[in-house]
């Protein structure tokens, strides 16, 4: 955190957003998505795992363009968001091609 913003995070409010309970859960939820992917990976069948993959890619995505526009973007949060959204877009990718695999391979059998 830069100086600015952890002065407003000890005060609980960040460019007007207000950091409760309710806040940190969701992002907690958040940041367990990826976390929970792992583990998912090994327990789910195939086509359950791949359909996973593309839902927790597309939250992901859809939540880091949305903070984008929250607040002033700083050249860091930019740089961390990029990486993040080209991530989840290509596990998304990855997703769908393998969903497209097991399709043309159930067609052939």
């Amino acid at each position: 955190m830069d100086s600015s913003l952890l002065t407003q995070y000890l005060t609980g409010n960040v460019e007007g957003l207000v950091i409760d309970e309710a806040f940190l859960l969701y992002a907690g939820i958040l940041m367990e998505i990826p976390i929970a992917m792992i583990l998912l990976s090994r327990l789910l069948k195939e086509r359950v795992n791949a359909w996973f993959n593309v839902v927790a890619g597309f939250i992901k995505t859809i939540v880091m363009m949305f903070t984008l526009f929250i607040g002033n973007t700083t050249q860091y949060y930019l740089f961390f968001s990029l990486i993040e959204i080209s991530t989840t877009l290509y596990i998304i990718f990855i997703g769908v091609k393998w969903l497209r695999s097991m399709r043309s391979f159930e067609v052939n059998s």
